[in-house]
């Protein structure tokens, strides 16, 4: 276990890296009269694209014409996770990331895939077999099939995907998060 002491200084070094980082970024631009309203994604296009996670909540209140301008990249924050798209095994669910991918090709955006397996937000199901914990063989079987069905879905739309999200545990002791993928795989 860590010491509040070292997680405060790890917490302010973190902090003092992101503020450089900013202040080197900032330091790339141009800086003119005729730049004085471009965009982030204007600005950063040379060196990398600017991204935001969004929901369907966010296309649809004040904060969307603020994405719309600064952004040329988004992520689906929940409706692209195993437990919005494929919530019972034979049964997916497309209409709500559909949405946020329309959203992105009628505004000249990519999409980042978020995410195809995580800790979280999967159905109890893919884990568990007639009561019973799923065989390694029959999660992997699942897994696969998810992700080629969510994948194919999104062929040519989707620019790149989280695959596996938060593998690697917050406790510095283990490697691994002690999950049901972990346990049984």
């Amino acid at each position: 276990m860590r010491s509040s002491i070292a997680m405060g200084i790890e917490r302010r070094t973190r902090m003092l890296i992101l503020c450089c980082g900013m202040v080197m970024l900032n330091a790339c631009v141009k800086h003119s009269k005729e730049n004085k309203d471009i965009t982030l994604a204007e600005a950063y296009a040379p060196y990398f694209d600017i991204g935001t996670a969004i929901s369907l909540h966010s296309l649809n209140n004040e904060t969307e014409p603020l994405l719309r301008k600064h952004f040329n990249s988004i992520t689906c924050e929940n409706e692209m996770k195993p437990i919005e798209i494929h919530p019972e095994e034979n049964t997916y669910r497309f209409e709500r990331a559909d949405s946020m991918v329309n959203y992105a090709i009628r505004n000249k955006k990519k999409i980042r895939g978020h995410c195809l397996v995580w800790h979280q937000q999967v159905p109890d199901w893919f884990f568990y077999d007639e009561g019973k914990t799923a065989s390694k063989e029959l999660l992997l079987k699942r897994m696969k099939e998810h992700i080629l069905t969510v994948v194919s879905h999104y062929k040519g739309l989707v620019y790149c995907w989280d695959v596996v999200n938060e593998a690697v545990d917050d406790d510095s002791t283990r490697i691994y998060r002690p999950t049901l993928w972990y346990q049984i795989a």
